[in-house]
């Protein structure tokens, strides 16, 4: 028997003052972006405050799981991975 050691996510911190384009933004986006190109996902970790909020806002919500998953189809693909994070960029301001 083979043996398998468990994969680590990488664990990325959204709390705090994050402004689009300052020194902060600019490090979590290459994290983001590690992350996505190695193990394909990461673990978020929000301010309590943003986890409260967002709480509520699932509260009210049918059946609403309490997680989000987003997909890149074919991301063992640089290209791929480029587009999507090109496409996502555009919606963040």
């Amino acid at each position: 028997m083979g043996s398998q050691s468990a994969m680590k996510l990488p664990v990325l911190d959204f709390s705090g003052d994050l402004k689009h384009g300052d020194e902060r933004w600019n490090a979590l986006t290459r994290e983001v972006q590690g992350a996505l190109e190695g193990p394909g996902c990461f673990e978020a970790v929000y301010n309590t405050a943003v986890l409260e909020s967002l709480q509520k806002e699932m509260a009210s919500l049918p059946h609403a799981p309490f997680f989000e998953v987003t997909g890149i189809d074919h991301s063992a693909q640089p290209e791929s991975v480029e587009q999507f994070t090109d496409t996502t960029c555009m919606y963040v301001s």
